[in-house]
């Protein structure tokens, strides 16, 4: 993984994880019901999944691949 793609997960992770805390401040603070809550974390997962799914399931094989049909 080359240095610019290491800056763009870093950069999306952190993003991530300010407005993870924000949205949970933003529950606690208007005393959202169960079901907003678990929206909320439902919403995080998700959109962790579809930033990092690559580094989670990396294509690493099928790159090779591509590169040899060429």
């Amino acid at each position: 993984m080359n240095k610019k793609t290491k800056r763009k997960y870093w950069i999306a992770a952190i993003i991530w994880f300010v407005t993870m805390v924000l949205a949970n401040s933003i529950n606690e603070y208007f005393h959202a019901s169960p079901l907003i809550r678990g929206i909320t974390v439902g919403f995080w997962v998700v959109a962790a999944y579809i930033l990092f799914k690559d580094l989670m399931q990396p294509r690493i094989g099928r790159r090779k691949d591509e590169e040899e049909d060429k």
